[in-house]
């Protein structure tokens, strides 16, 4: 890039190459020809004067030099000021520390620059005029600090908003870091073994006493489908019966699957239900079912909420085979297998029910319980004649032995799986107390997710998360932001299962008292207190959660229901034992005492006998349901209404109309009157 002509002749070329370094290094095509010609004249006439090419040189190829001529508004001043390279370098580095404006810097260098020059006319030394500037940074944050209170007003206002959103992002950050090294740091939660404490219990149960062995074999030996496809409908035909729609191959199904049959009704007159989970004999079963053997099923020190419960999806299958195989004896008018598979069905559920180590099992065991009873009213009520005296007693025993055990909910099971839950999301310190853990902050938001309604607030602070991309780091995220939020409301580990150990207190004193004397209860009014309080609410959460999940007025009322439907179903049975007696309905249910029952039954809303009447088709008897109030059964039961506490309409005799029932059976109760008749 060498100009022509006689300016090119009159430079030294040390200067030229100086000045080839300092255009090369500017930018734009136009700026580069304008700073060249500048500078070759500036050169020339510098020459003329007798400054020393060496000196042009040192001045124009410095580093410096670029930042100060490269820039339109300062060249001017620069070539002016003939400042040396030292004190070029000088002004290059202030400006550039100041991190100003472009324009407050060309301001500023305009400014050194003739400030240094006046020293430099003034015959001040070059080091001493940077001796008596000072230190560069000092001086550049001087600058600094002296031309920003100049800047306009709307850029203050933005900087201190910015600086403040920038505080508080840090305040934000340093906090939660806090709290999520807190979490982090205190250690693991410690877990009750529930599979090993059940165990210990079961396994005081003499082996012959011991029904699952016999369960267990029959889970082995069952006969799936050959057609998966009708699984589902062959199923619900089992429990509609014949009215099925596929009620043929839920026949066959029973055909292929009677060891299985035998099996259960062998194991239904053991005294207990008796499944030890870690028992090695269970690993055949666990692996035929794909669920691996008992160490992987059922490992140590697992929280409540982490516990496989396999069974109980083959107990309910297994239930459902006993209930095809009482529909198919009821219309073949075989009324002592009914009866054997019948009591098959009442004596699992019931075993179940007492051994029932989890309240998810409780609940199958006490659905399990309900349809068993309103099948024994079933029975009776519409295909007495299909049932030998025999029969009736043999129901009617295994009716009072079950309702002689009770159908109280067992609070036991809830305490422990309550404070083991509510445990689990805390740290231990060893004295007792501690703290949210960062492993207790999932489990946490699970039963949160059960229960979203009751805590808005949680929901909501999460959905600014939906906004980022995916990934897991936005799970991770949400996951630590949620611990440091929890863990912020949350109480302590003691102050926590303290206020869950004193409302167990008052549920189990609930459950002391009468159903029918229920109308205030001790828990749901702390627990309603609990929640409209925000403090409260947030302190307890756990608690709270736990306990709503838990649903105990539905326990409490799936209480009554059951102790309801096994009164009538007793009450359905001795009926008929009485009408066979005495060849006539009794008046009143007080006939019954002492020749069959030992007390007439009381209705669980309001105490008071079960309601008994008579009309043109038989024998009705019925509860005053929830309301209280009697509508003498005004809906008739039969089989689209099945007999429930709620219904309020419970037994019904009905000699004259049989519907819902199918022409086989009919036929098949038919054929059987007879031949008893002859």
């Amino acid at each position: 890039m060498r100009p022509a002509g006689s300016v090119t002749a009159s430079l030294p070329v040390e200067v030229w190459a100086a000045l080839g370094y300092l255009v090369c290094r500017t930018s734009g095509k136009k700026c580069r020809a304008e700073l060249l010609a500048k500078l070759q004249r500036h050169c020339v006439d510098q020459i003329a004067a007798g400054v020393a090419p060496g000196e042009l040189a040192a001045r124009f190829g410095d580093p410096a030099a670029v930042r100060l001529f490269g820039r339109r508004s300062v060249c001017p001043v620069a070539l002016e000021s003939n400042l040396p390279a030292p004190l070029l370098r000088v002004v290059a580095e202030v400006v550039q520390r100041t991190k100003l404006w472009p324009r407050e810097r060309d301001n500023v260098a305009r400014e050194l620059c003739t400030q240094f020059a006046d020293g430099v006319k003034a015959g001040c030394p070059t080091d001493e005029l940077i001796r008596a500037f000072g230190p560069i940074r000092p001086a550049a944050r001087l600058i600094r600090r002296g031309r920003i209170p100049n800047r306009p007003v709307l850029w203050h206002l933005w900087r201190r908003a910015w600086q403040g959103a920038v505080g508080i992002s840090l305040a934000a950050i340093v906090y939660f870091g806090t709290l999520i090294g807190w979490l982090h740091l205190a250690g693991a939660p410690t877990h009750i073994d529930a599979v090993g404490r059940f165990d210990a219990e079961q396994e005081k149960v003499p082996i012959e006493d011991r029904a699952w062995p016999y369960y267990r074999n029959a889970i082995v030996q069952f006969v799936d489908l050959k057609d998966p496809t009708i699984a589902n409908s062959v199923a619900e035909s089992l429990v509609e019966g014949p009215n099925g729609a596929h009620w043929a191959a839920a026949r066959e199904h029973l055909k292929n699957n009677q060891p299985s049959l035998d099996l259960l009704v062998q194991g239904s007159a053991c005294r207990e239900f008796g499944l030890v989970y870690r028992d090695r004999e269970n690993n055949g079963w666990l692996k035929q079912r794909n669920a691996g053997d008992v160490d992987h099923t059922w490992p140590q020190n697992r929280a409540y909420s982490e516990v496989r419960l396999p069974q109980i999806q083959e107990l309910q299958q297994l239930s459902r085979l006993l209930q095809g195989a009482e529909h198919r004896a009821i219309e073949d008018g075989d009324g002592k297998a009914a009866t054997r598979y019948l009591v098959a069905r009442l004596r699992l559920a019931q075993q179940i029910w007492n051994s029932a180590e989890f309240p998810i099992i409780e609940n199958m065991a006490a659905f399990q319980l309900l349809q068993a009873h309103e099948a024994v009213t079933r029975l009776a009520a519409l295909w007495p004649e299909l049932l030998s005296d025999a029969d009736l007693v043999a129901l009617s025993a295994v009716l009072v032995e079950s309702g002689e055990r009770g159908f109280r909910p067992k609070t036991q099971i809830l305490r422990d799986q309550i404070l083991g839950t509510i445990a689990g999301f805390f740290s231990n310190d060893g004295s007792g107390d501690g703290h949210l853990s960062a492993e207790g902050v999932p489990e946490l938001q699970d039963w949160i997710s059960m229960a979203p309604t009751a805590m808005p607030e949680l929901a909501g602070w999460q959905s600014w998360l939906r906004g980022f991309p995916e990934g897991p780091w936005r799970e991770r995220l949400s996951l630590e932001l949620s611990g440091a939020i929890l863990a912020t409301m949350v109480g302590d580990r003691r102050e926590t299962l303290g206020e869950a150990q004193r409302l167990l207190d008052l549920y189990e004193a609930d459950i002391e008292r009468d159903y029918w004397d229920l109308a205030e209860s001790g828990v749901d009014d702390e627990l309603t207190l609990i929640k409209d309080d925000p403090e409260l609410r947030h302190r307890y959460l756990p608690v709270l959660m736990t306990f709503h999940v838990m649903g105990f007025s539905v326990s409490r009322s799936r209480a009554a229901q059951m102790q309801t439907t096994s009164d009538t179903a007793l009450l359905a049975v001795t009926l008929e034992q009485y009408r066979r007696r005495h060849g006539t309905w009794p008046a009143r249910l007080d006939e019954l005492v002492t020749e069959f029952i030992d007390v007439v039954p009381r209705d669980q809303h309001d105490g008071k006998p079960l309601r008994y009447i008579l009309t043109g088709s038989g024998p009705l008897v019925y509860s005053v349901s929830a309301d209280r109030t009697d509508d003498t059964g005004a809906a008739p039961w039969n089989e689209a209404s099945k007999p429930t506490a709620a219904t309020g309409n419970c037994c019904r005799r009905n000699d004259s109309n049989q519907e819902g029932t199918s022409r086989s059976v009919r036929k098949a109760s038919r054929r059987l009157a007879q031949r008893r008749s002859r």
